[in-house]
């Protein structure tokens, strides 16, 4: 892949560093998206501050999704928890059953013969 090198003055690459960090991307990413606007829409400041928002919104709602998929995951091992709890019950209630069943159904066989 080819690769540019630029030199960029502290301040602005502090502020690339600055909107890439609130965006959650790295400032090479930032720095792509800022070219491929630049590219597609031309260098109106005003279409990359909207790609920028619209780019932000989406990742609030991704961010969302995450949180409720989250939650759901949360719910979901919390009653696989409950149900596991209780197979180990009803397994322990039939082995109690059971020994109590089969003296039971030894004597009542020994006496018919």
């Amino acid at each position: 892949m080819p690769t540019v090198h630029i030199s960029l003055p502290s301040k602005t690459y502090e502020e690339l560093k600055k909107k890439a960090g609130e965006l959650g991307i790295q400032v090479t990413d930032l720095v792509k998206i800022y070219i491929k606007n630049g590219l597609e829409k031309g260098f109106t400041s005003n279409s990359c501050e909207n790609n920028l928002e619209t780019i932000e919104a989406k990742i609030k709602i991704l961010e969302e999704n995450l949180k409720q998929l989250r939650k759901m995951v949360m719910r979901a091992e919390g009653r696989y928890k409950e149900a596991l709890e209780y197979y180990q019950y009803l397994n322990e209630r039939i082995d109690f059953l059971e020994e109590m069943v089969v003296p039971l159904s030894q004597a009542k066989s020994s006496t018919r013969s």
